[in-house]
């Protein structure tokens, strides 16, 4: 189900994606919707100070941590007092300011075209050999492959890392997921080529790997704006709002 505000998120976050640099302000609270009247979605409001949430109005706001939070009326009082600065939250929030800011323009110039199903990867983090560049795993998990439906026919594929012998194993007609040969050590920062059989040119990818100390998928996908993974990125925040 989407979420009530959906509509209006991207909005207010373009409106903090200008803000969102400066690391002064990392440790403040980021109102990314509102409803409720005398607080605007893009501002930044300290910790400490009280806010007044009537019946029936409510905000989304990011912590100083990367989280997000919902806050309905009635409320009055301030917002963090249990949140904490963080001292690495400056550099990922300004990462996930200008994804959000770049998201908005592409949006407005593709407007209502979408892919057909199957096409683009619903889950965040597989590798899409359709694509060549950065694509960020989570750190000491498995890696999975995946592929849009219309190269879904047979193939063997075949991956090869800058320094290593290449790999080849099956992918089987009709699946979309293979999962990482194990002969292959997978490496953050490694390049790696992939070829499938009935494709036209290999993918050449780049793994990079998410840190397990980033405990929220705000932070992570900032993370993940920043080491060049930003389709992947789109698709965690999208999350945020469904």
């Amino acid at each position: 189900m989407n979420h009530p505000f959906r509509n209006t998120l991207l909005v207010g976050l373009v409106m903090v994606a200008g803000l969102l640099a400066s690391a002064a302000q990392a440790s403040e609270i980021v109102v990314i919707e509102s409803t409720a009247p005398g607080i605007e979605a893009g501002v930044f409001i300290d910790p400490a100070d009280a806010v007044s949430i009537p019946v029936g109005a409510s905000i989304l706001i990011v912590e100083p941590d990367g989280s997000t939070r919902t806050v309905e009326g009635p409320f009055d009082g301030p917002l963090g007092a249990a949140a904490a600065p963080d001292a690495d939250s400056g550099g990922l929030m300004a990462n996930l300011g200008k994804l959000i800011n770049e998201r908005e323009e592409e949006q407005q110039v593709l407007g209502a075209i979408r892919a057909a199903p199957g096409q683009v990867a619903e889950a965040v983090y597989v590798v899409d050999v359709g694509r060549s560049g950065d694509v960020c795993v989570p750190e000491a998990a498995a890696i999975r492959l995946w592929r849009p439906v219309l190269m879904a026919a047979e193939s063997e594929t075949t991956l090869t890392s800058a320094a290593g012998e290449p790999v080849t194993v099956l992918w089987l007609e009709g699946e979309q997921f293979l999962d990482w040969p194990l002969a292959l050590p997978a490496e953050d920062g490694e390049r790696y080529a992939i070829r499938l059989a009935i494709a036209p040119r290999p993918a050449e990818v780049r793994l990079r790997f998410v840190p397990t100390s980033l405990e929220t998928d705000v932070r992570r996908a900032a993370w993940m704006a920043g080491a060049g993974c930003r389709r992947q990125a789109e698709r965690l925040l999208q999350g945020l709002t469904e």
